[in-house]
């Protein structure tokens, strides 16, 4: 398999989501919050540890996952000193290729599906 930039891909550079050669996690870029999200599949090796896994169906131009993907960060709250203040929530369904963007997301593409850009 090509190595580009320390990801692979099944077949082309260019693809919606890529597999990093190290720690086998799946990435793809986000255009709504515009951060590049790493998930675990069947394929990723955990190295012994307990996380969440996705089903993913193997199309890297045209990928689905399964179930929804739920990102949040957090700012140091002044008064308490605990990163404790929410300020990028991201919880969407990808499907063939498009991301649907839930009403909870904090951007400007909740309630929206899109296509997912190429990472190359």
């Amino acid at each position: 398999m090509p190595q580009i930039f320390g990801y692979y891909t099944q077949l082309n550079k260019m693809a919606k989501f890529k597999r990093d050669i190290e720690s086998t996690q799946l990435y793809f870029r986000c255009p709504g919050c515009g951060h590049l999200h790493a998930l675990n599949d069947s394929q990723t090796d955990l190295k012994g540890e307990n996380r969440p896994v996705w089903d993913f169906n193997g199309d890297y131009e045209r990928p689905t996952i399964k179930p929804s993907y739920l990102s949040w960060s957090y700012r140091k709250n002044p008064e308490t000193g605990k990163y404790d203040v929410e300020t990028d929530k991201c919880h969407s369904f990808i499907t063939d290729g498009k991301i649907q963007f839930l009403s909870d997301c904090m951007h400007k593409l909740a309630n929206k599906t899109v296509e997912l850009p190429d990472l190359d």
